[in-house]
């Protein structure tokens, strides 16, 4: 399983090589009835075994339940996860110096 911190360890990274840094954080709203409101619901999916190790199956199945009946809310908003984007720069143009 990767790290989902990953993104906000990339500034001290590039920094740590000498690479001059910038980041660039991106979260979306979600109206009601848009599909991407859906996504943990397809991740717990795809996760049961994993996630039936931390919770009950019958509460998982609970759990799962309970979210199917807010995104029936007809003014159920969300939000995207935080995306960050990072990107630097070297001293070095290139050519030749």
């Amino acid at each position: 399983m990767g790290d989902p911190d990953a993104g906000r360890k990339h500034l001290q990274l590039f920094r740590a090589v000498g690479i001059d840094a910038e980041v660039r954080a991106e979260v979306l709203a979600l109206p009601p009835g848009h599909p991407y409101l859906r996504l943990p619901l397809q991740m717990a999916a795809g996760l049961k075994p994993k996630l039936q190790t931390f919770v009950d199956p019958s509460e998982l199945k609970q759990l799962i339940a309970n979210a199917e009946n807010e995104l029936k809310d007809p003014n159920r908003w969300g939000t995207t996860f935080t995306l960050l984007q990072s990107w630097g720069r070297t001293g070095h143009t290139g050519g030749n110096k």
